[in-house]
């Protein structure tokens, strides 16, 4: 059944003209931030840790520029980290992520070797899962650069980098003593294809 979406992709009737796209990836992150306690002499940062993120995206290409959408599905460890010491809870955090994203072509063509920038407008649903069952909707921007190299008349593998800023994750009160809420940085790479039509 994995297999369905990807042969469906391949699969799609191709048009005259190559002006929409869908996207299958996979990837990891590396995340600071989220919540800090500065009078530490090892600065402990509470955050999710390793996040791995799986994306379905749609995007419509008009001359250099690209519109598009997206929506993932993020699992994550809880850690609190620091210089010295790591406390992993396994699997404690998943998220659905929308985003909007407008991009534009920097380099290379659409049916070539081509270099995309963009920037995007980020909603994530959080949910501690097996600790309090909370959820919490957070925001963020996204600037992202991508790679995409031709693997036949109509797919390109992809290979993505991204930051995203966000706002921290906790809510003050639910802290340990000393930790104050900071902004998270994410940043990761995602690996996939993308089928043109």
């Amino acid at each position: 059944m994995r297999l369905l979406p990807l042969l469906l992709l391949v699969a799609a009737p191709v048009g005259a003209h190559a002006q929409w796209r869908v996207d299958l990836l996979a990837g990891s992150a590396t995340v600071s931030g989220h919540a800090r306690d500065g009078a530490d002499p090892d600065h402990p940062q509470l955050r999710p840790d390793h996040p791995a993120t799986w994306v379905a995206a749609l995007s419509h290409d008009a001359g250099s520029w690209r519109l598009g959408v997206d929506a993932r599905r993020t699992t994550a460890d809880l850690g609190e980290v620091s210089s010295s010491t790591a406390v992993i809870t396994r699997g404690a955090l998943a998220a659905w992520e929308g985003a909007a994203e407008l991009g534009r072509r920097i380099a290379g063509a659409p049916e070539r070797t081509s270099l995309t920038a963009g920037a995007a407008v980020v909603w994530d649903r959080w949910q501690f899962r097996d600790i309090t069952g909370a959820s919490r909707s957070r925001w963020g921007g996204r600037g992202d650069l991508e790679l995409a190299i031709p693997l036949g008349a109509h797919l390109s593998g992809i290979v993505r980098g991204e930051v995203l800023f966000e706002q921290s994750l906790f809510d003050a009160d639910e802290l340990p003593d000393g930790f104050t809420r900071q902004s998270g940085v994410r940043s990761g790479l995602l690996l996939g294809l993308a089928r043109r039509w």
